[in-house]
């Protein structure tokens, strides 16, 4: 997709087969492919949520929501026809295409990120009121769908003596009804590197089956065992943020805008090695945990591919372009750039 509209299929080699263009002219990102249907992708833009089909290069289906400002930043299938879609500005919905439903999550803050974890999703949130909430508690509606939404408070996520405009918390649920919610605030014995006014947690990195690497706005990684609702560690960090962890093979390997690299050890997680890879300016973007492959983008320009079995460099390439994604996907790497080219490497 482009920021134009247009939605474009290549092949494996880059060579574009088929194009279209998205209505409204702004356009999102493929955030999912359907589970059972996998010529099938999902796109949020403007309010209406897309079934493309890839080998048509046609829209199948187009959902309307109830406000033309969502634009999902993450989805999660349910199934081929119920969706959940998170925002950090609005309420979290499930969207059900076959009974033309949506049901709005009420929360006292703003779920933002969500990652898999056994069969329920970890999410992440935000300080903040969604804006489909107002002042006074009553919904905000601005209805462009045939279907009134409906709305579900979500129980669990209470919130004694804590100063919501401060501070939230990461929680686990069941995704379909929101369900089984488990909510996890940060005690008050643990003290963060504070660095700005709001404490939340930003991303939740799982470990393993019981722990999870949170990592909070004061730039520290939390380790919590989730079972137990408790926490094991706080590891503090000195980088202004943390793009990217990973794990493997029992390792953490943690990696900063300063172009460093702390590696810990999950049993005790004390740090082993840090490996500083001298790139002032980077931002992490994708990892392939089949080929072990951290890659990322230096100044901008520059593609650099972190090898996590030798813990070196494997390689590292100038485009001369402004990189803006990176995927790897099997034994190709593509690359967009802001100039609207898209590369494809052979790995």
């Amino acid at each position: 997709t482009a920021f134009d509209g247009t939605f474009i299929i290549y092949d494996q080699d880059a060579k574009p087969l088929k194009q279209l263009s998205m209505e409204g002219g702004f356009g999102g990102k493929v955030n999912a492919i359907l589970p059972q249907s996998p010529t099938k992708a999902v796109i949020c833009s403007e309010g209406k949520l897309h079934i493309i089909d890839t080998l048509k290069a046609e829209i199948a289906q187009t959902f309307v929501l109830n406000d033309k400002l969502v634009n999902f930043d993450d989805v999660y299938c349910l199934s081929d026809t119920q969706f959940l879609g998170t925002t950090l500005s609005y309420l979290p919905r499930l969207i059900d295409l076959e009974t033309n439903a949506i049901t709005l999550y009420d929360f006292p803050f703003a779920p933002t990120h969500f990652v898999p974890f056994g069969k329920k999703l970890l999410f992440t949130s935000y300080p903040t009121s969604p804006l489909d909430v107002q002042k006074k508690g009553k919904y905000r509606q601005d209805p462009i769908s045939i279907e009134t939404p409906t709305y579900k408070t979500v129980k669990g996520l209470e919130a004694e003596n804590r100063d919501l405009d401060k501070t939230s918390c990461f929680f686990m649920a069941q995704a379909g009804k929101m369900q089984d919610v488990k909510a996890y605030w940060l005690p008050d014995h643990v003290k963060l590197n504070q660095r700005y006014d709001k404490s939340y947690p930003m991303y939740a990195y799982p470990i393993d089956k019981v722990l999870v690497a949170v990592h909070y706005s004061g730039n520290d990684l939390v380790i919590w065992d989730i079972p137990q609702a408790k926490v094991i560690v706080v590891l503090g960090t000195e980088e202004e943020y943390l793009p990217f962890v990973c794990v493997r093979a029992g390792k953490l390997y943690a990696f900063g805008k300063s172009g460093k690299i702390t590696k810990y050890n999950t049993q005790n997680f004390q740090v082993e090695a840090v490996f500083d890879l001298a790139c002032p300016k980077t931002n992490a973007h994708a990892l392939s945990a089949d080929q072990d492959i951290l890659l990322f983008s230096e100044n901008e320009t520059y593609l650099v591919a972190w090898d996590l079995k030798t813990e070196t460099v494997r390689f590292k390439v100038n485009l001369n372009l402004k990189i803006n994604k990176i995927v790897l996907h099997e034994n190709r790497l593509f690359i967009g750039t802001n100039e609207g080219k898209l590369f494809a490497f052979e790995i």
